[in-house]
């Protein structure tokens, strides 16, 4: 239970594309399983909090950026978004994870972001975990024994010390 995945792993629960993107050179990221996710799969909600965005989609709100948001366009790349309206970005220079509370309002500065310090692999790590966490709060009726949700914290804190700290939405 709550066992961290390796990328092989976690590509399995996509569904990959008929036709692999080959030119890439649209996406300003470099981090390479990113752009392996870009190229091979479609777009995913992990949980309701976490749905990944396929090639066309993170196209088309990335121009949505770049048309309103010219000064944030060559600094993050919005990646996916949660049920509530939250987004999720690569920081382009440093190719970490960031979160955007859309409660903020329009996007001002980088530096309005959540920086989570970690590369697209350890936030699908820590977003299977969640959905482990997910499924296991239905088997228990939202009511998780506290052995389950201390195993929980000590997982994703073995993937990122200070991920679930950061996390936007609280479980427990």
């Amino acid at each position: 239970m709550f066992e961290k995945r390796n990328s092989a792993l976690i590509f399995e629960e996509f569904q990959g594309r008929k036709n692999k993107i080959k030119d890439l050179i649209k996406v300003p990221v470099s981090d390479p399983l990113y752009l392996k996710f870009l190229s091979e799969y479609k777009g995913l909600e992990i949980t309701p909090d976490i749905e990944i965005f396929s090639y066309e989609d993170a196209l088309n709100e990335n121009k949505y950026i770049e048309k309103n948001y010219p000064e944030l366009y060559n600094k993050i790349w919005m990646i996916g978004r949660s049920g509530q309206g939250d987004e999720w970005f690569i920081n382009i220079e440093k190719s970490t994870v960031l979160f955007y509370d859309h409660n903020k309002g329009e996007y001002n500065s980088i530096d309005e972001f959540l920086d989570f310090h970690i590369n697209f692999l350890v936030f699908l790590q820590a977003a299977f975990l969640y959905r482990e966490l997910e499924e296991q709060l239905d088997d228990h009726e939202d009511n998780l024994p506290i052995e389950i949700q201390e195993l929980f914290v000590n997982s994703l804190e073995k993937i990122s010390n200070d991920f679930y700290l950061k996390y936007p939405y609280k479980y427990f």
